[in-house]
């Protein structure tokens, strides 16, 4: 698990992507927004990541296909405990979401930066706003 040690007043984002360049491109574009990231390569190392600091994330973004439990398993664990919590799925599978309701948002691969940081942006302001 990567992370920012300063302090910040900034939003925190959970960044969960078993591909390491996946992830931390993803990590990369947030950090140049303004965001923090923590970065997680499994669903476990997100779970721990989350439950170490529950209130410090403002949204969630996860792949779907990861070995083991996948983003729809994390979504699952997450909404038990938080279910108002924005998550984003990106995916650039064929396979079928079982259950979309867990995800706020949907995004397939290869997507567009401005796109993607759009989504962020407004589901982060969406959730700090309630």
């Amino acid at each position: 698990m990567q992370q920012t040690e300063k302090p910040s007043t900034k939003p925190w984002v959970l960044v969960v992507d078993d591909d390491f360049g996946g992830r931390n491109l993803n990590a990369f574009i947030l950090s140049k927004a303004n965001f923090e990231s923590v970065s997680c390569a499994s669903v476990q190392e997100a779970l721990n990541a989350y439950e170490a600091e529950p209130e410090k994330f403002s949204l969630i973004i996860t792949d779907l296909r990861m070995p083991g439990q996948d983003g729809e398993d994390l979504a699952k664990q997450i909404r038990e405990k938080d279910p108002d919590l924005p998550i984003i799925l990106i995916t650039g599978t064929t396979f079928t979401v079982k259950n979309e309701a867990l995800f706020t948002k949907i995004i397939k691969k290869p997507f567009n930066k401005k796109d993607f940081l759009d989504c962020v942006t407004s589901l982060v302001r969406t959730a700090d706003s309630s």
